[in-house]
């Protein structure tokens, strides 16, 4: 939701847009439409090219083209994202992509939203930062995907820091969803805060032995 307002008032935009070129922009004393219009024309200035994102709808605060206007300016800006061991890692879909693999072995990284609809690997995600926070991950479907998703986000919001700049019915459902979007989202995760006192975690997975020949009991 900060995110969101932040980039649809259109002064953090701007402000944004300034560190990142390093030029000074007159802000416009008016509406937050001609704020965002002044802003994405100094990105395009500087070699932005947006295909399907256009002022009104980030001016009228839609998730998925501010996700969209976000990840443009990570691909253009941020030279380099850097490893956990120090190493430079020169793009950053690749990037995000070997980091999720790291988190998911078993998921094919291909460049298919359709996967991550169902809120199974999210669920997974989320359980693998903090493990015992979102289990049960394998057991979504299609029918219960977006109760697994929103589960799965809310607690990755709640408990890791993790903002829902697109929202679990977006990903579950959106037919406007698209890869951009999506990375966006789910770059936020490299990103997660320490996990919070009170978290509640759950291991259905682990079970209690005891007995006679298992706990010294005759």
């Amino acid at each position: 939701d900060d995110l969101v307002e932040g980039m649809s008032n259109g002064s953090a935009l701007l402000e944004l847009v300034q560190a990142l070129t390093g030029k000074a922009i007159q802000e416009p004393a008016d509406s937050p439409l001609h704020k965002i219009q002044v802003a994405m024309a100094e990105l395009q200035n500087d070699g932005i090219i947006f295909d399907s994102i256009r002022p009104d709808d980030v001016a009228n605060g839609n998730a998925l083209s501010i996700a969209r206007l976000v990840w443009v300016m990570v691909l253009r800006y941020q030279v380099a994202l850097w490893g956990e061991n120090g190493v430079s890692e020169c793009q950053p879909v690749t990037s995000l992509k070997s980091w999720l693999k790291q988190n998911l072995p078993r998921m094919d990284m291909r460049d298919n939203i359709e996967q991550w609809r169902d809120g199974r690997y999210i669920s997974l995600l989320v359980d693998s930062l903090a493990p015992g926070l979102c289990p049960g991950g394998n057991q979504a479907t299609p029918e219960n995907s977006l109760m697994f998703l929103t589960r799965a986000m809310d607690r990755a919001e709640a408990w890791l820091g993790i903002p829902q700049i697109l929202l679990p019915v977006e990903i579950c459902c959106s037919v406007e969803l698209d890869v951009i979007a999506l990375y966006t989202y789910l770059s936020l995760y490299r990103h997660a805060e320490v996990l919070k006192d009170g978290a509640p975690l759950c291991f259905p997975d682990k079970a209690t032995v005891y007995g006679p020949g298992v706990s010294g009991e005759n």
